[in-house]
Order: C-alpha cells, then structure tokens, then sequence
C-alpha cells in the first residue's frame, strides 16, 4: 500500500511511529529490519516456520534442523563445541531460575551480589539452599570484597557436611551498564577450589543478557572458559521476545523446572518455540557478520551522548565514566539531573515520543526505586529521578542530537517551573 491509500487515522499513527526516538534497548533491542524481513517470508511460505520439530515428516525435520543451526551458531561464539549443551526457552529469566532452583540441598550455598537483576536476587531469596548470600558491591569499585567472600567460603567449609558451591554473577549490568572484572576473579575462586578441594562442588552461572554481541567474543569465551552455565535473551539482540537460552556444561547438576516431554532431552519440555529461535539465529548471524562495526557504533553514539548530556547543569552520570569507559557496555547511560525530582523528565521525554526508563523494565510500573541505584548510595528520591538511556544499533546521530537538544530544554523548563513555584509556594517547595 502507497501512503496515498492510508486513512487519516493510519497517516496519524505512522506520522508518529516515524516521529518517535527509542533509547530502551535495554528492555528490549527493537526487531532487527533483517529479522523482521526474514521472517516475514518465513511466514508467508506457510510452512516450516509454523511446524514442530518434534514431528517425523519434512516439514518438522527442517524445523529441527533449524534448531541444531542456531544452537551450533550460539555455541560456536562462546567458544564451546557441543551444540547439546545449549537449551533453548523462554529467556535468561527462565535460564537463571532453573539454574539456582537446582541448588536446593541442604549443603548449598549460593552467592550474587546486590547489583544483579531482580530475577537473580528474587530467585535467591525464595531459594532452599542452606546459605542464601546477597554481597554487597563497593559502590566507587563497583565490586565485591574477594577477601571476604574467601574467608566466608573457608567458614562454610569448616562446618560439617557436604558443600556445593553457585555463584551467579551479571557480566554486564543492565541498569548502569558496569562490567564485572569476572576474569580475574573467576580464576581466583577456581585456584582457590582446586587448592581446597572443592572444584568439582563449585559452580559458576553468568547473567549474558545485556552482553552477548555487546563484548568482544574473545572477552565472553575467556569468562566462560571458567564457568559452567550462561543465560541469554534474544530480544536483547534484535529478535523476538520469549526466547532465550541457556549453555550447561555437560554433567553439571541440572533440575527441571518442567515436566512432560523429550524436548531439549527432557530437560525443558515443551514445543520449542521456532519462530523465536528463528529470529535469534538471524539476528545472532546479523551480529556475528557486523559486531566490531555495531559496537564501534553503539559506543560512538553513546560517547556522542554523553559529551551533550555533560553539557546540561547539575547533571551527574551514576558510575560511568569516559576514563572507564573499557569497563562499561558500550550502549548505555544512567544519568541524574539536580532538582529535577520524580519522573518529570522522564514523562517529558515520553511527550516528546523520546522512550527512556528509569529502571529494569521489570520494575517498570512500580514505585520502587531501583535497588542498582540504591546499592550505589542514591537515595529513593535520587533513584526514581534517575533516567537509563540504553541505545540500539538502529538509533542515528540526528536522533542523538535530538534527545540531548530535547533533554536541555526539559531541564531549563524544569527548572524554571520549580523557581516559580518556589516563589508562589515556599512553604510546599521546601518540604
């Protein structure tokens, strides 16, 4: 269809579709034009795409088929070789769950940090294991005490009984966008269970949501060469949500969550979902193909950002930096401005069809202030004021520009309103 055979009310909706500037690819990357046109023709041949794997005739075969591509690509760019090692599902919430779900015996004990996102803290806290351990990080480090943690393990195995060990860890934080140096520790805490023994009772799962295809792959496959279970989204790469995945090493403890099928093995029953493994394939081979260009870019746009926001008064970067900036993702800012208070620059933004957040969007909706946030010393307030912009492969410069432009003129009307007011109702103001 032509834009001459839209109705009023269509041009109105594609007018402001064309209009609006997504910075929240943190929540969700937005679908890939690649993606899109792929499977749209998938669609329409009316076959393979919408059969089931599981099924014996051609049309379920080439869906398997499908599936055993995409986990062989996924395993090949973390540097494994067995392509049954890799589960496909709903997602890295489901892969985090599972995972520490299967550590409920009296002898675990799980570790993570307060900076971890939400599915990982409110799986730990609702976990059976003995020893449930939520470490705070150094809000300036923006790391945990290894001394600590050591001396807490050395305390832990004094005691009698049997100990097995979970430590689930983010590589990259979706809300603040900090690297963990996972390296250097996880060789460390694997010197220190061969030295004591305990190598095979400890284990290791990485939250890989906000950083597969964000990171040289050589990063990801060194921090993973020391561990045993990984965890992926692909709405975080330009595919569809509801799908993600997850990487175990062979023999490592696994529990089902569900029952009632052969799927994966049977270890995640259920028909696999091969419009969203599709998707994942195309966008992980889109990403693969282009990733030193796309992270080039995303950290050109991001740097672009942040020399803009920097210029705008009162404006504070919650942890990033540009001289620590190799220890951020390259695609996100979390960013506070002083006296703007609550969500109006976020609502300002939104008038201006500027989509932002101000925390994970699984706690969008709420008012709890970000517990990222809070674990960096913010206050609720501070928290709640604060905005995440979290940039994708899709967003242009000219978008950038407008943002920052859009951002500044927020903050002067902002600003200008409170002094009024502050004039007319002192008393209210100053509460």
């Amino acid at each position: 269809m032509t834009l001459a055979g839209l109705s009023g009310i269509s041009m109105c909706i594609l007018m402001t579709h064309l209009n609006e500037i997504y910075c929240d690819a943190n929540a969700s990357h937005p679908l890939l034009p690649l993606v899109s046109e792929k499977l749209s023709e998938a669609m329409n041949e009316q076959s393979w795409l919408l059969s089931n794997p599981s099924s014996i005739h051609q049309r379920g075969q080439k869906a398997k088929s499908l599936v055993y591509l995409a986990k062989k690509l996924l395993i090949e760019k973390i540097g494994r070789a067995d392509a049954e090692e890799i589960i496909f599902n709903s997602g890295a919430t489901e892969s985090l769950n599972s995972v520490i779900q299967s550590f409920q015996d009296s002898g675990d004990c799980v570790f993570t940090t307060n900076l971890e996102h939400s599915a990982v803290i409110e799986a730990v806290e609702a976990s059976k294991a003995s020893v449930r351990e939520i470490i705070s990080v150094d809000s300036k480090t923006l790391w945990i005490d290894e001394e600590a943690l050591f001396e807490k393990m050395d305390s832990l195995r004094s005691q009698q009984g049997q100990r097995r060990f979970l430590f689930v860890l983010q590589l990259g934080n979706n809300e603040i966008g900090s690297i963990y140096p996972l390296e250097s520790f996880l060789d460390r805490l694997r010197s220190y269970a061969r030295e004591h023994g305990i190598d095979d009772q400890t284990f290791v799962l990485i939250d890989c949501a906000q950083s597969l295809c964000k990171l040289d792959d050589a990063v990801l496959r060194k921090v993973l060469y020391h561990c045993d279970y990984a965890a992926f989204s692909a709405h975080k790469i330009g595919a569809l949500s509801g799908c993600g995945a997850l990487w175990l090493r062979s023999g490592v403890p696994y529990q089902n969550v569900f029952y009632g099928g052969a799927q994966e093995k049977g270890r995640r029953p259920g028909t696999s979902n091969i419009a969203g493994i599709y998707s994942f394939y195309i966008a992980l081979k889109y990403w693969s193909a282009n990733q030193d260009a796309l992270m080039d870019r995303l950290t050109q746009l991001r740097d672009h950002l942040y020399a803009g926001l920097l210029k705008i008064p009162g404006m504070t970067f919650h942890a990033f930096s540009v001289e620590k900036k190799s220890s951020f993702l390259p695609n996100i800012l979390n960013f506070k401005v002083k006296d703007c208070p609550d969500e109006s620059l976020l609502l300002n933004l939104d008038l201006h069809n500027i989509f932002a957040s101000n925390t994970s969007a699984c706690h969008s909706g709420t008012l709890q202030a970000s517990h990222v946030l809070k674990a960096l010393n913010l206050s609720d307030e501070e928290a709640r004021s604060s905005i995440r912009l979290s940039l994708s492969i899709l967003n242009s410069f000219e978008e950038i520009d407008t943002v920052i432009q859009t951002l500044q003129e927020s903050v002067q009307r902002i600003l200008e309103n409170r002094k009024n007011a502050e004039v007319l109702f002192p008393e209210i103001i100053s509460q």
